[in-house]
Parts: structure tokens; C-alpha cells; sequence
């Protein structure tokens, strides 16, 4: 299995890619909504390089009256303590919506 960034750096015939896009409702005791309840998640800061072979992770998110977006490359090695809590907890909440909304993403 190849990466994504792989495949466009090395494939200049790769115009898109399938991207899914999941939504759904979930209960406010979901435990990446009680992280982002117990931590300033407005101030977390951007920590991203620019090596397409290091691990990127990406955070958007609002409360529909204030909203970030924020990434860091490499947080296990940084050992930066609340993106990998963050990143933990979106394992279990990624499960809860339905896997079945598709869109190609062209590549520029």
C-alpha cells in the first residue's frame, strides 16, 4: 500500500482522489467532545513541516461561534501531549458515522 502523497508525487496521471465524507449526530459525552470541553482547543497551535513523508494530522473544528484549524506533523515524536490525546480519541468517534458518502477530490 502506497500513500496518498506518494501517489502524487510519483503519478502525474492521478487527477482524483475518492475522499469520503461522513456525517452524523453524536452524544456530547463522545470523549474527543469532552477533550476539546476540557482544553482551550481555540489556542491549539499549528506545529506542520513540509516533508511529504512525515505524518500529518489536521483538527477542524466549531462550537458555531468560534472555530479552528489547526495541523501538526509527527506529534508522537514531538511528544506534543494534547494532539495525540486528540488524535486518540477521534479513533473511537470516527466509527459512529455511516461509511457511504463518496466525492473525487481533483488534484491540482
Amino acid at each position: 500500500m502506497e500513500s496518498i502523497r506518494s501517489l502524487i508525487i510519483h503519478n502525474k496521471s492521478l487527477k482524483s482522489i475518492e475522499t469520503e465524507i461522513s456525517i452524523a449526530e453524536c452524544q456530547n459525552t463522545e470523549p474527543i467532545l469532552r477533550e476539546f470541553n476540557t482544553e482551550n482547543i481555540f489556542n491549539l497551535e499549528s506545529d506542520l513541516h513540509n516533508n511529504f513523508k512525515d505524518n500529518h494530522f489536521f483538527l477542524f473544528f466549531t462550537d458555531s461561534q468560534n472555530c479552528i484549524a489547526s495541523g501538526i506533523s509527527n506529534p508522537n515524536e514531538k511528544k506534543h501531549e494534547t494532539w495525540i490525546r486528540i488524535i486518540n480519541r477521534s479513533y473511537g468517534t470516527e466509527l459512529i458515522p455511516p461509511r457511504r458518502l463518496f466525492k473525487n477530490v481533483a488534484i491540482p
